[in-house]
C-alpha cells in the first residue's frame, strides 16, 4: 500500500512541477518579447526625436538662406536689365556665401536672362535665352518646373532638386521671386540659386549627428540613390537605399533592415526641402543586448524557482499524502482483521471528513464483532 501512495506522490509532484514550469517559460517568452517590443519603441522614440532635431536644423538653415536671397533680391541691380552688373552682384555674393554655387536669372515666362557660377566660368552660357520649361522635357528638372510655377503664383520663395549634370547628385535650387520695386505683386525676375546636396552641408549635418559607432546616417534622393552617408560598417559598393512605396510618402516611419548580415532598426524621414530621405540605423545587436543579458539572468533565477518549487512541492505532495496513506494502512488492516486500528492524525477538511467516517466505519465493525463474539459464546454453552 506504501508503494501505491508512493506512485500517486511522484504523479502530484510531477503534475506540479510540469505546471510551474509551463507557467515559469510562458512568463519568461511574454517578458522577454515585452522588453524586445519596449527597447523597440525607445530606440524608435530617440531615432525620432533625431529626425526632428535635423529638421530643425535643416528648417533654420533654410530661413537663413530664404533671408540672404530676399537681401539679394531687393537689391537695385536688379530692376534693370543691365546683365553686367547683375552678373557682378551675383558673383560678389556667391563668393561672401560659399554655401551657393550658382544662379540663373529668369524673367517671369521662365526664359533665362543670364548665369553666373562660383568659378566665373562662361560653362553655363549656352542656356541663356533658352526657356526652362522647354530645356528637358525629362523628369530631370521636373521638380524646378513645379517649384516655378508655385513661385508665380505665390510670388514666395520656393525650394526644389534636380540632377546636375556637373555635380555629382541632386542639387538643391531655390527660386526667389524679384519683385518691382513700389509694386509687390509685380514679379519682374526670379531668381534660381543652387546648391551642391553633396557638398559641406550634408556632411555637416550628418557628422553633427552621428555619434554611434555602429549606428548610420544616410541621406538619399528621391530614387534612393545615397548622396552622404556616415557611421555604421556600412558596405563600401552600397549606393542604393530600398525605400519601398506608398510608406516612404509618410514623414516618419520605422521599417527592419539587414546590412552585412546584421539586421538593423531604421527610421525613415522624407525631408521635403531637401528633395529626399533620412535614414537612420541601429543595429538589432547593440538594441537587444541588455534584453539578451536580461534574459539569461532570467534564466538561470527561472532554473532556481523550479528547483524550489519542486521542493515545495515535494513537501506539499508529502503533506497531501500523509492523510491518504493513512486511510489506505487503515483498510489494509480492517481488512487483515485489526477492528482496533484508527486513524489518530485527523485534517481540518475533505480527507479529514473521510478519516472520521472511516474511523465511525471501523467502530461499528467491532461493535458488530463483539456481539457476534457473544452471540457465538452463548449460542455453543451447554444447555
Amino acid at each position: 500500500m506504501k508503494t501505491q501512495t508512493t506512485k500517486i506522490r511522484h504523479k502530484m509532484l510531477a503534475i506540479f512541477s510540469v505546471t510551474v514550469l509551463i507557467g515559469v517559460f510562458l512568463s519568461f517568452v511574454f517578458v522577454t518579447f515585452r522588453l524586445r517590443e519596449i527597447f523597440s519603441s525607445n530606440i524608435v522614440e530617440s531615432q525620432e526625436k533625431l529626425v526632428e532635431t535635423i529638421k530643425q536644423v535643416v528648417a533654420v538653415r533654410f530661413d537663413d538662406w530664404y533671408h540672404q536671397l530676399k537681401v539679394l533680391s531687393d537689391r537695385s541691380e536688379l530692376q534693370f536689365d543691365d546683365k553686367t552688373n547683375i552678373r557682378n552682384m551675383i558673383w560678389d555674393f556667391l563668393s561672401q556665401n560659399p554655401v551657393f554655387l550658382s544662379c540663373w536669372v529668369y524673367d517671369p515666362q521662365g526664359n533665362i536672362l543670364l548665369t553666373a557660377n562660383r568659378n566665373r566660368s562662361d560653362s553655363e552660357e549656352r542656356y541663356i535665352g533658352k526657356n526652362m520649361f522647354l530645356i528637358s522635357l525629362q523628369d530631370t528638372l521636373k521638380e524646378c518646373r513645379r517649384a516655378f510655377k508655385a513661385v508665380l503664383e505665390k510670388k514666395i520663395a520656393v525650394p526644389a532638386t534636380y540632377m546636375s549634370n556637373f555635380t555629382r547628385g541632386p542639387r538643391l535650387v531655390i527660386l526667389q521671386p524679384v519683385r518691382e520695386i513700389g509694386n509687390e505683386e509685380k514679379l519682374i525676375k526670379i531668381l534660381g540659386m543652387s546648391l551642391n546636396l553633396d557638398g559641406g552641408f550634408l556632411e555637416e549635418l550628418l557628422l553633427r549627428f552621428s555619434k554611434n559607432e555602429n549606428d548610420f546616417l544616410l541621406f538619399a534622393d528621391e530614387s534612393g540613390t545615397i548622396i552622404s552617408r556616415f557611421g555604421g560598417n556600412l558596405p563600401e559598393k552600397l549606393s542604393k537605399a530600398i525605400i519601398a512605396d506608398p510608406p516612404h510618402r509618410k514623414k516618419v516611419f520605422s521599417l527592419w533592415s539587414e546590412l552585412n548580415s546584421e539586421k538593423y532598426l531604421v527610421t525613415v524621414a522624407h525631408l521635403e526641402e531637401l528633395g529626399g530621405f533620412l535614414l537612420i540605423g541601429h543595429p538589432a545587436g547593440k538594441i537587444f543586448q541588455p534584453v539578451n543579458d536580461l534574459t539569461w539572468g532570467m534564466f538561470f533565477l527561472a532554473l532556481l524557482f523550479l528547483l524550489i518549487a519542486g521542493l515545495v512541492g515535494y513537501f506539499v505532495a508529502d503533506y497531501i499524502m500523509e492523510p491518504v496513506f493513512q486511510i489506505f494502512e487503515g483498510i489494509t488492516k480492517i481488512s487483515d482483521g485489526v477492528l482496533t486500528w484508527r486513524i489518530e492524525k485527523i485534517t481540518n477538511d475533505e480527507l479529514g471528513d473521510v478519516a472520521k467516517a472511516f474511523n465511525g466505519m471501523a467502530d461499528k465493525l467491532e461493535k458488530n464483532k463483539m456481539i457476534e463474539e457473544l452471540w457465538n459464546q452463548r449460542w455453543n454453552q451447554p444447555r
